[in-house]
């Protein structure tokens, strides 16, 4: 909270607002009991006071209609496509505790007005920019310019404003305006995603790639075990992991997840994510649950292990998921070397490596009673990590990456990484 306050700097806490005091009791209406010296004067009091009272009434019956009439034109205005979230850009109800609510103005200042040349990057919900504070600490401002959007854009607030870890973005605080002047303010992370770091020329170390695994399980294993209930991210992928300046991974994007209460196993709603990482059973029965962030997750894995996209082309023109390319590739061979990232060079490390290959095989079983729990998976590769680096420190990893079992060398990965990703919900095909 304290660094939130500190990058918020100048802008002070004029827009950190409690919530709005109740409005005041309207005035009694007047009485036709009044005090009277004559039954004469009585009757009179009481003809002018229920004349007083009508038009009283009148005059409210029009106000609530006018209210009412105002109302009904804001909700058709602010719609959503989500039947169940029917709330207005006025409406008290999304979070203010810890949160800046900035002004438009504001993140106009901190964009040079949304320059293009500010521009991070763009996807179905909106576009994200680089804002600086007033303090000079720099924000990444996500704004939402698709109406059918703002479902997604109040249940990041909602779920984000809940979530404190150092593997998940921070939320720092949101700007409510008008149909495509909503926008969502995180920290900015510098290292981009892992998508565009496993997409270089160079990659990523192998030591590197490890340690992000572990870091993203670690996220991932704190919205599994959350108090309130299990929170399905239901969108786990490289470019949903971000990167600080020093390669620390944090998992962003929370605009489809959903909460499962401690009560359930699972939520019935329509399936969303990215073609290639989709939990397949989850697709078929429409139920959500924390493995489908496993199976998510192993397909993540597998991309750190290969370099590969989530889906390849095959040789024939068509294209297959990773999931079973790896599979086919490992079992004809029965090494695991002709999947690993030729990129890598001589720097990977067999046992490890393999390891985290048979790791993700587990998370992407077909039915989800087979999968590990986040916990599970978070602990296996903690443990794979300082495997690694007692072997560093001992200087038996160099010997191990430049001779492989049977005196065999690692052979470059045989399948593309051009595939461009695709996201769906409902309808849309997975197969």
């Amino acid at each position: 909270m304290l660094q939130v306050l500190q990058n918020i700097g100048d802008l002070g806490t004029g827009n950190l607002i409690p919530s709005p005091p109740p409005p005041p009791f309207p005035p009694p209406f007047p009485s036709a009991y009044s005090s009277v010296g004559s039954s004469t004067k009585s009757t009179k009091i009481v003809a002018s006071s229920a004349a007083a009272g009508s038009v009283s009434l009148l005059g409210i019956v029009a106000f609530v209609g006018f209210l009412i009439r105002r109302r009904m034109r804001k909700r058709k205005l602010f719609s959503t496509d989500i039947a169940a979230i029917e709330v207005i850009p006025t409406s008290p109800a999304l979070p203010t505790e810890g949160l800046y609510i900035f002004t438009k103005a504001e993140l106009k200042q901190a964009t040079n007005g949304y320059d293009d040349r500010l521009l991070l990057g763009s996807g179905g919900a909106g576009k994200v920019y680089l804002g600086k504070l007033p303090s000079g600490h720099q924000v990444a401002i996500k704004r939402i310019y698709r109406e059918k959007k703002l479902s997604e854009f109040y249940r990041e607030v909602e779920v984000l404003a809940k979530l404190r870890h150092r593997n998940l973005t921070t939320l720092v605080g949101y700007c409510l305006g008008e149909r495509d002047e909503h926008a969502l303010v995180y920290e900015y992370m510098a290292g981009g995603n892992l998508a565009r770091a496993l997409a270089g020329e160079v990659g990523l170390p192998w030591t590197r790639r490890l340690h992000i695994a572990a870091e993203v399980a670690a996220g991932l294993a704190y919205l599994h075990d959350f108090l309130e209930g299990a929170v399905v991210h239901r969108d786990v992928k490289p470019t949903n992991i971000l990167l600080t300046e020093d390669s620390t991974a944090k998992l962003s994007d929370f605009g489809v997840s959903r909460i499962v209460p401690p009560e359930g196993s699972h939520v019935s709603t329509e399936v969303r994510g990215t073609l290639g990482y989709v939990d397949p059973e989850s697709f078929s029965v429409g139920h959500v649950s924390e493995t489908a962030d496993v199976y998510s997750f192993g397909v993540v894995l597998l991309e750190l292990v290969t370099g590969m996209k989530a889906v390849v082309p095959t040789p024939s023109g068509g294209a297959e998921s990773i999931v079973h390319a790896a599979r086919a590739a490992v079992a004809a061979t029965s090494d695991v070397a002709v999947i690993v990232d030729r990129r890598l060079g001589p720097s990977w490390d067999r046992p490890t490596i393999r390891s985290t290959f048979e790791l993700a095989r587990r998370c992407v079983k077909p039915y989800k009673e087979e999968r590990p729990a986040m916990r599970e998976v978070l602990s296996e590769l903690r443990a794979f990590v300082a495997d690694l680096e007692a072997r560093i420190d001992g200087g038996t990893v160099a010997a191990l990456s430049s001779v492989t079992e049977g005196g065999m060398s690692p052979s470059p990965s045989p399948m593309s990484t051009t595939t461009e990703e695709q996201t769906w919900s409902g309808s849309d095909s997975c197969s």
